[in-house]
């Protein structure tokens, strides 16, 4: 271009390349992003299948003593 020194040719450069960087760091981010959120939604989804579990034990511990003791009396 008209007017550009090396040195302003060089900055323009090194502008463009970090702004580059910056775009690529931003999508790596998204990416981290959607994966961190897919991991805490399985972890999460495992987490509620743990407490249906947990929830059903404990009604059968409840309920087996009392069938027990209807069937032996």
């Amino acid at each position: 271009m008209k007017g550009r020194t090396p040195h302003m040719e060089h900055q323009a450069n090194h502008f463009s390349d970090v702004r580059n960087e910056i775009i690529a760091i931003r999508g790596d981010m998204h990416g981290l992003e959607r994966r961190i959120m897919d991991k805490i939604d399985e972890n999460r989804d495992k987490a509620s299948e743990n407490q249906k579990w947990i929830i059903g034990l404990l009604i059968l511990s409840m309920l087996i003593p009392l069938l027990i003791a209807l069937v032996t009396k």
